[in-house]
């Protein structure tokens, strides 16, 4: 059996004889004595609470703190467990293995190794020494040679001067 159409029905205001209701109407604003007596009657009105009720609501409160609490600390445990039994990583584990095979290859040295070792530092210290000696005499020549010096003194003559090894003029020493 087909079902019955619905017409549209017409809209209160199209209708003549429509009378405003309370929720179609403008709010209406309250005077200061009645906002007073409006508030004083909800004062009256409300009940105090009882102490079992107030007993109840704490009681839910602390039930939901150690609720939450208590999924924090079983979630960190659990963090920690699963990081502390994880395995670490092959590139770490290479890392660790060739630092503890150096540190073991550094205590095995024996005092004749440490010996040698002190001697190459001892040459190559010296050799260091000379080279920075002997820049020091080419400055002190150049500046000679360029009359640069403070002293008051003549420089020497370039025929006077000692040859260095390669070098075949003053230009080339300088």
């Amino acid at each position: 059996m087909p079902r019955p159409r619905r017409t549209r029905s017409r809209s209160r205001s199209a209708t003549p004889n429509s009378q405003e209701t309370p929720r179609d109407a403008a709010p209406r604003v309250l005077s200061r004595d009645e906002k007073r007596e409006l508030i004083l009657a909800h004062a009256a009105a409300r009940k105090p609470l009882k102490p079992r009720d107030r007993m109840t609501l704490w009681g839910g409160v602390a039930v939901c703190v150690l609720f939450i609490v208590g999924a924090w600390a079983v979630t960190v445990q659990s963090g920690i467990e699963r990081l502390s039994a994880q395995s670490t990583d092959s590139e770490i584990r290479d890392l660790l293995d060739t630092g503890r095979s150096l540190s073991a290859d550094l205590q095995q040295a024996t005092a004749s190794d440490k010996t040698e070792l002190q001697a190459g530092f001892q040459d190559i210290q010296g050799s260091i020494q000379l080279e920075v000696e002997k820049e020091q005499a080419r400055e002190t020549l150049r500046k000679m040679l360029k009359g640069e010096t403070n002293e008051g003194a003549t420089p020497p003559e370039p025929e006077n001067l000692p040859a260095e090894e390669g070098v075949t003029s003053t230009e080339d020493a300088i």
